[in-house]
């Protein structure tokens, strides 16, 4: 569980969390997908797609090299990943009030096969 205090402390914390995944430990960026709350355009990496040494692409879009795909956790239900980066949790939203915040927890968290990282803005996960 990563707990962060605004979209640029969780942008940094998943670039951090990528690089450990793709350069150290070796795992191709095909086996990880970053699902968030919102749209990608909506996500605190609608201005900075460039992720490190990887760009982030629509899951819908082609593969391509040095890209991860990001989704919405309700566009990727019944999909899975090896790795699932779950991010935007608690991030101020119009839509999403404190109940919505278990239910995307609970579906996202269950697309991971392998490794899972929780991204959650303070003060949403009890202690």
């Amino acid at each position: 569980m990563h707990i962060v205090g605004d979209a640029q402390e969780e942008w940094n914390r998943v670039r951090q969390v990528l690089h450990e995944l793709v350069a150290e430990k070796g795992v191709s960026p095909d086996d990880i997908a970053i699902l968030g709350c919102h749209k990608l355009e909506n996500s605190c990496f609608d201005q900075k797609r460039k992720v490190g040494n990887l760009t982030l692409r629509e899951a819908t879009e082609p593969p391509a090299a040095n890209t991860v795909r990001y989704s919405t956790i309700h566009k990727f239900k019944g999909l899975e990943a090896d790795c699932i980066l779950l991010t935007g949790i608690g991030e101020p939203s119009k839509y999403y009030q404190q109940e919505h915040w278990q239910r995307f927890l609970y579906v996202g968290s269950s697309r991971a096969r392998a490794v899972l990282h929780v991204f959650a803005r303070k003060g949403i996960i009890p202690d």
